[in-house]
């Protein structure tokens, strides 16, 4: 070995700076397994030594000579092609290394190449001190006097520097100062800047730390913060002018910010404490943060996902972009509305619909909504503007909280009647009068429970028989006639055109009853939804006339539908010898106005039963010839009538009136 070393002493040296054959320095990273130095070396050489250092007694690693390697271990290795190999990285394993060729015994030429380990610090990314370990945040300039930024464990040392978004697309750099502290065998780097210093007129700012990594390439990474002026914010002034809204609870909510597409937009709430914190914000198409729920649209709306109650609130918008600042404000309430029926719900009746009462003169009514968010106002009044008149005091609300941020809300009121006990029904409602869903409401028609209302006339039956007499004969003939042509025609009509049944008519049609001057009316409606009301009504114009008074309603629930029966007092006002008059049992209730059933009622004085026991079948007195011929001449015009429409009916069913025969319109 010794004379091995005077020979390589002895031979001519080459500058081999100029033809370095391998990659220097050669990158690895701390905890690799092997590291290769990447070498050209000459295709025909009589040997390669490689050494641990450039000193002169150093002793080689590994070597070939001619062909043959002479030496190695497990830390060191060579290639076929007379490459170095180092095994397990560490940081000792970083200094210079020298190679030796022996192209011949007579020539050499050495090269001194590194070996440079390096560490990737754990987070490559900036950490801003402000951001809480996050790589965008949000700061108010007040709150900041300096800005620091830093990057631990890293090995060489990293570089970082400030930038800030300039007037234009390109960044500013931006005064910055940099420490480094070295703990062996890595490195942390800090850097600091003013953060209050930083153009300070602007509302809204972007800064932003920059890292560089020259090892084992130039890589580049950041983190920004978005800080904002708060001192001179003219935004935070403007708090409580603007509308408060209601939404929908479950329903995506989207809040305005700016008619542009600004560039850096912050969103904040208004806490319980009073102080706007953010929820939301972003800087540029890149960075953006928001809370869970919540997104930024294009032009800086906040679009809340199913709105809850639990974000109720104000919000503000603070938007800027280069050349324009601005803020806008927004109040939000959550708006929970009645489960099933958004209406009120009248406690005198049975389900959350409308129905018919009766009560005294005067007394207290209630109704209420439940479930609902925000506590909605509640009031009676009158729907119906004809008198009696109805008037209503000691209102009292009571307001319960369910626990699940939805309330009960009651009013209760006391009435009193001012018509008197004679009058007719009144028709009251329970109506919603909050903003968020004002005109909702459930009405009640109450009737005057009077003692005059249960009167009942001892003569009413419902097989009492007409007078034998001559104008009752006609009228039944003209009526027979009436009620046909009318039954052919509701043959016609859709099933929900239903009319009222009058108690005292044996079928659901016009018919005559003889009365006396003074008695009681009934009529009803049976299976119908919602409540329908009732009315007696005079049709024919001619006198005598006839009053109605004591009206009294009764409902009868029958499940999901109502029996409605009316009840009321009449009395003739025409005298003994007047003659019939046409009334009618009326549908006023606003789904199906106007249909009726009419009777026609026949005075049933003394003279009239003089003239009934005069008659019968078998004989019959002269002064009834005119009759019978009326009734005749009636019924052969009511099957005329009769014949005819249904004519029209088939003709309509088959397509028209006419159809065509040779080319020539034909009659039918």
């Amino acid at each position: 070995m010794a004379f091995t070393l005077l020979l390589i002493a002895g031979l001519q040296v080459l500058n081999a700076e100029a033809t370095r054959p391998c990659v220097s320095p050669l990158y690895a990273e701390y905890g690799q397994i092997a590291a290769t130095f990447v070498c050209s070396l000459p295709s025909s050489y009589y040997g390669i030594y490689w050494y641990k250092s450039p000193a002169r007694n150093e002793r080689s690693v590994v070597s070939i000579i001619d062909g043959v390697v002479m030496s190695g271990d497990d830390k060191f290795g060579i290639s076929p092609t007379g490459s170095l190999i180092v095994r397990n990285i560490t940081f000792e394993d970083e200094h210079l290394y020298r190679l030796i060729i022996l192209r011949t015994r007579q020539q050499s030429e050495t090269h001194d190449l590194r070996l440079t380990v390096y560490a990737y610090p754990g987070n490559p990314v900036p950490l801003i001190d402000v951001c809480g370990g996050q790589d965008f945040c949000f700061a108010e300039r007040d709150r900041v006097s300096m800005l620091s930024c830093k990057i631990e464990g890293a090995r060489p040392p990293v570089l970082l520097h400030w930038e800030r978004q300039g007037e234009g697309p390109d960044a500013e750099r931006v005064e910055t100062s940099h420490s480094t502290n070295f703990t062996d065998p890595l490195y942390s780097t800090f850097s600091h800047t003013n953060g209050s210093l930083v153009n300070g007129t602007r509302r809204l700012d972007l800064l932003t730390c920059v890292s560089t990594v020259h090892v084992p390439s130039s890589e580049h990474h950041q983190s920004s913060v978005l800080l904002e002026n708060v001192h001179d914010s003219q935004c935070y002034q403007l708090t409580g002018n603007h509308e408060r809204r209601h939404y929908l609870i479950g329903s995506d909510v989207a809040l305005d910010c700016s008619h542009d597409s600004p560039q850096f937009v912050v969103w904040k709430k208004r806490t319980y404490e009073g102080k706007f914190e953010p929820i939301a914000f972003r800087a540029g198409g890149d960075l953006e943060e928001v809370g869970e729920g919540l997104e930024i649209s294009a032009n800086g709306s906040l679009i809340i996902k199913s709105y809850g109650i639990t974000h109720e609130g104000e919000y503000i918008c603070i938007n800027a972009n280069l050349s324009s600042e601005g803020c806008l404000l927004h109040s939000t309430k959550a708006l929970v509305l009645p489960p099933a029926h958004q209406v009120p719900t009248i406690a005198e009746c049975e389900k959350k619909m409308d129905c018919i009462l009766t009560r005294p003169s005067s007394g207290v009514l209630s109704c209420y909504v439940e479930g609902v968010r925000p506590v909605l106002l509640l009031e009676w009044e009158q729907v119906n503007s004809t008198k009696p008149s109805i008037t209503f005091s000691h209102h009292q609300y009571t307001t319960d909280n369910r626990g699940d941020r939805v309330f009960d809300v009651r009013l209760t009121a006391s009435y009193e009647l001012t018509g008197g006990p004679d009058a007719g029904p009144v028709i009251v409602a329970c109506v919603i009068k909050s903003p968020v869903m004002t005109g909702q409401h459930t009405t009640a028609t109450i009737v005057i429970n009077s003692p005059a209302h249960a009167e009942r006339s001892s003569d009413m039956s419902c097989n009492d028989t007409p007078a034998s007499s001559t104008i009752a004969w006609a009228i039944a003939a003209v009526t027979s006639a009436t009620s046909l042509i009318l039954s052919l025609i509701l043959v016609v009509l859709p099933p929900a055109h239903q009319v009222p049944t009058i108690l005292e008519c044996k079928e659901k049609m016009d018919c005559i009853l003889t009365r006396s001057n003074s008695g009681v009316l009934s009529c009803y409606v049976e299976g119908v939804r919602p409540v329908l009301l009732l009315e007696w009504e005079q049709v024919n114009s001619t006198k005598p006339s006839i009053t109605f008074s004591h009206h009294q309603y009764t409902t009868d629930n029958r499940g999901e539908v109502f029996d409605v029966r009316l009840t009321a007092s009449y009395e003739l006002t025409g005298g003994p010898d007047a003659g019939p008059i046409i009334v009618a049992c009326v549908i006023k209730g606003p789904v199906m106005t106007g249909q009726q059933t009419t009777a026609t009622i026949v005075n049933n004085s003394p003279a009239h039963a003089e003239l009934s026991s005069d008659m019968s079948c078998n004989d019959t007195p002269a002064s009834s010839t005119i009759a019978w011929a009326i009734a005749a001449v009636t019924s052969a015009t009511s099957l005329v009538l009769s014949l005819i429409l249904v004519g029209l009916l088939i003709a309509v069913r088959n397509g028209g009136m006419f159809r065509k025969m040779d080319g020539r319109p034909t009659p039918l």
